[in-house]
């Protein structure tokens, strides 16, 4: 399965007003599966981005309870959240025609987000 950018910023986006735990089952993020959703969720967790415990079985491969964001999570989202900012690192990547790797987008989303700033 390939990895989805704006399914990860969903899925980060879904579970942070939680302060309790949430099964994979019960994230429902439109246009994608149960197991699209829960194989992103795994990558989260190996990127260090979510503590999730991992309840995988023979009938759902994918099978999460997801405990928190963590503190490395929390950065990624905030350099993503803004749809402006959003919008404007998909189109920088579709122009480049190259998927980025999550510190490129934390690099290219900070100067993004510096640009939308009144600084002179």
């Amino acid at each position: 399965m390939k990895r989805d950018m704006n399914l990860i910023r969903a899925i980060l986006l879904e579970i942070e007003p939680y302060d309790e735990l949430i099964s994979s089952e019960d994230i429902k993020i439109e246009g994608y599966s149960t197991k699209q959703i829960g194989y992103h969720i795994r990558l989260l967790v190996e990127a260090g981005m979510l503590v999730a415990y991992d309840t995988t079985n023979k009938d759902n491969p994918h099978s999460f309870i997801v405990q928190y964001i963590t503190f490395s999570g929390h950065e990624f989202l905030d350099s993503i959240r803004s749809p402006k900012v959003w919008g404007k690192i998909k189109d920088i990547t579709s122009t480049a025609a190259v998927d980025l790797s999550v510190e490129s987008i934390k690099f290219v989303a900070t100067k993004v987000a510096l640009a939308f700033l009144p600084i002179s």
